[in-house]
């Protein structure tokens, strides 16, 4: 079997997006861009009622309880592999910003075919014309297909350039969804 040994143990999870009515009409700007699968942990997958069977070749045919099936080598998913499934679209990342107010927000959503969001590692970095800062937004996921930072003060000084929203988000069946790297001017 193979191991989730590509992202390490204990990786949570990522992404961003904000529903609209939680938008205020003074965001100025905000990118949405799609999450892809990156790793799974086979055992956590097996756990969820997955069914895993090694190839002749080594690899591992993960077949999740939603149908779809993954090719898994050391707890990387190779894309486009696996009875037509293609890798990626496990869900959208956004993150959306405001100048005036010196805020930002962020989030994601995960298609339920990927499972639910259990975690996720996250951070928006923030560039201004002074710094560059990273803003930890990691934790548990709610129980829904979707979190919401909430709107975040940004503390560093100078005029805001830009920023990036990043990080994974990691499913109850063991997948790695991983960020689009949104970014906001």
């Amino acid at each position: 079997m193979g191991k989730f040994t590509a992202y390490g143990a204990g990786v949570a999870i990522c992404g961003a997006f904000i529903i609209g009515s939680a938008t205020p009409a003074s965001a100025l700007a905000s990118d949405e861009r799609a999450m892809t699968v990156q790793g799974i942990d086979v055992e956590a997958a097996q756990a969820a009622g997955a069914i895993v069977r090694t190839r002749a070749d080594g690899r591992d045919e993960v077949t999740l309880p939603s149908g779809r099936s993954l090719t898994v080598v050391d707890g990387r998913v190779l894309p486009g592999e696996g009875r037509g499934t293609s890798v990626g679209n496990c869900g959208t990342s956004t993150v959306y910003g405001n100048r005036t107010t010196r805020k930002y927000s962020t989030g994601y959503v995960i298609s339920p075919a990927w499972g639910a969001p259990v975690s996720h590692t996250w951070s928006v970095t923030v560039s201004t014309s002074n710094s560059i800062r990273a803003y930890n937004n990691s934790g548990l996921a709610p129980i829904s297909a979707s979190w919401n930072s909430g709107w975040k003060s940004i503390s560093q000084a100078g005029s805001i350039n830009s920023m990036m929203a990043s990080g994974n988000v990691l499913t109850s069946w063991g997948l790695i969804c991983s960020s689009g790297n949104p970014t906001w001017k």
